[in-house]
């Protein structure tokens, strides 16, 4: 036996049995749907956040003499980080003839002035004489990652420019 209604769908009554000596009286009928299959949609969406290390983009040179007469040679280092979260300047001697040391540096610029793109500068003290220093340069930040590793050379020297 079959029931439809008007929103077009159907359910059967399932067999009914029972023993009566008189009258029938109410008896329970259990319904049943029609079997379905039902496939559940589910998009898993996972956000990896993703880390950009800094890129140094240039090394220039200034030159730069002490009240002592001796020559200073700053490094401008031209970089962005993406995520701004550039830190440190970790600076390495390649050779130098003076056996000189160097110290790694802070970055103090901001943020947004690192995702824009800025310089920081470090310092080189010459002793005096002619000779070259070459240096390697790579900068970190506090994702773990680390810039690419420029390596340059400065000269050191004791003539100050001419003046005209």
């Amino acid at each position: 036996m079959s029931i439809s209604d008007s929103s077009n769908w159907q359910c059967w009554v399932s067999d009914v049995t029972g023993e009566t000596s008189g009258q029938l009286g109410e008896v329970p009928i259990v319904v049943v749907a029609e079997p379905t299959t039902v496939t559940p949609t589910f998009t898993a969406t996972i956000e990896v956040p993703v880390y950009h290390p800094p890129v140094i983009t240039s090394v220039s040179f200034r030159e730069e003499w002490s009240s002592s007469g001796k020559l200073i040679v700053l490094q401008d280092i031209a970089f962005y980080d993406e995520d701004g979260d550039a830190y440190g300047i970790d600076y390495e001697i390649i050779s130098d003839p003076t056996n000189g040391t160097v110290a790694d540096g802070v970055i103090s610029a901001s943020s947004q002035e690192q995702k824009s793109g800025t310089i920081v500068t470090g310092s080189w003290y010459c002793i005096g004489g002619l000779y070259d220093v070459t240096m390697q340069v790579t900068l970190l930040d506090y994702a773990g990652y680390q810039s690419n590793t420029v390596v340059y050379t400065m000269t050191c020297h004791d003539y100050y420019p001419i003046i005209r």
